[in-house]
């Protein structure tokens, strides 16, 4: 170690470039220096400038041969690395690769304004972190490649972390042109401000809104919560759309999901004129011209399970695919064509039973012919064709009866009057 008095016949015969290097140094370092560039050049021979304390050393490579050269710059004398202020060296032996090393803090300041704290970029390490500061107006630090080419924070070995109140990404071209994020892809979306390759996981709440997102009206977000997640609209009276663009399927849940619609109202409504919104429950495609279409057995009813309903037994719920609880009201009932009716009991060589027969089967069963027994209603329940064709087969037998007794009627009634002549 020597000092300035010592070192200062050494230090002028030094080569030139050393000179240039070291005052570009200094002036990099401390650019709140009073002195002009001139002045600072011009007393680079006087050993009592400003400090008479600092010291420096030059080439500390204790002359070994391949070791690179250092200046060193020390504050109280010297004496120990804890006085050492800057350190260059030439970090290459071979090659003019130089490294500059400071153990404090590195200021670079606005040329207007030196002397002040603020307008300043502040650039330090604690021992665990490395810091760049800016105390720059609301402007904040810029950043930036003057030719355009990429900025790389960190590299694959990294894990870069951006602990900010606020991160703002924007084009300061305006206009139409976007700020684009691309992450593990090289090349974003065109016309997409954020490009991802691969599964994006958010914590907290995502919302999304419209070009003029004021208030709480106009947009939506998602919120996941510990139980559930929720896609909250806040549009107006039109609601949220959920739609694909291609004019393909949009799919809720998988196969393993229960998928709840726990709306006030659930209205399914095509928007065109004489144009239907079809629903297919169970099967690929709905029916044409059918507003639902359920591939299954369909229930309705409170008690949401045909299990409830004892007196529904397995081979009625077999032959039925709709249940419903309670009764149907209808302005009409259409039945599908049948393959056969009762209108053969007017055929000639229909075999009616006759009234005494009739009577005797009454008297024994306890209902008509073809109809079902109360006991049989009261297990299996009915079917309607069925008993509608047994009903209409004893109402035409009793209207033939009906005739056939008026013709006997009609026959006394003559023969009385013949004998009353």
């Amino acid at each position: 170690m020597k000092n300035v008095n010592s070192l200062s016949k050494n230090f002028q015969n030094l080569l030139s470039w050393r000179y240039t290097i070291l005052m570009a140094v200094l002036l990099f370092v401390n650019l709140s220096y009073s002195q002009t560039y001139q002045e600072l050049m011009s007393n680079r021979y006087n050993q009592n400038v400003n400090e008479p304390n600092w010291t420096f050393s030059l080439d500390n490579n204790k002359n070994e041969q391949g070791e690179p050269g250092a200046f060193s710059w020390f504050a109280n004398g010297g004496g120990n690395l804890d006085n050492l202020m800057m350190c260059l060296r030439k970090s290459d032996s071979e090659k003019m690769i130089f490294e500059l090393r400071l153990p404090s803090t590195l200021v670079v300041q606005n040329r207007a304004t030196p002397g002040a704290v603020w307008d300043n970029l502040t650039i330090y390490a604690d021992g665990y972190s490395s810091f760049i500061e800016s105390n720059g107006d609301e402007r904040g630090m810029f950043i930036s490649s003057k030719t355009g080419n990429k900025i790389s924070l960190g590299d694959s070995n990294d894990d870069v972390t951006i602990n900010s109140k606020k991160l703002v990404l924007k084009n300061n071209a305006g206009g139409d042109n976007l700020a684009q994020v691309a992450i593990n892809t090289d090349t974003p979306t065109d016309g997409v401000a954020l490009t991802v390759g691969g599964k994006t996981w958010m914590r907290g709440e995502l919302r999304v809104a419209s070009s003029n997102p004021i208030g709480q009206h106009d947009n939506f977000k998602v919120l996941v919560g510990n139980e559930k997640t929720d896609l909250i609209s806040y549009g107006d009276d039109n609601g949220m759309f959920i739609s694909s663009d291609l004019g393909n399927k949009v799919t809720l849940g998988d196969s393993n999901d229960e998928v709840a619609i726990n709306a006030k109202k659930l209205i399914l409504d095509y928007g065109e004129a004489n144009d239907l919104a079809q629903v297919a429950i169970n099967a690929g495609n709905p029916v044409n011209k059918a507003a639902l279409t359920v591939g299954g057995k369909v229930y309705i009813g409170e008690s949401k399970n045909i299990e409830t309903h004892p007196e529904i037994g397995e081979d009625l719920e077999k032959d039925c695919s709709l249940f419903v609880e309670k009764q149907i009201l209808a302005s009409d009932l259409n039945i599908i064509p049948k393959p056969h009716w009762k209108d053969a009991v007017f055929e000639n060589d229909y075999k009616k039973m006759d009234l005494s027969a009739l009577e005797g089967y009454v008297k024994e069963n306890k209902h008509l012919p073809g109809i079902v027994s109360e006991k049989e209603v009261k297990e299996k329940g009915y079917k309607i064709h069925v008993f509608n064709e047994g009903l209409l087969q004893n109402v035409e037998e009793l209207l033939l009866h009906i005739i056939d007794q008026n013709k006997k009627i009609e026959e006394l009634n003559k023969r009385i009057k013949a004998l009353e002549k």
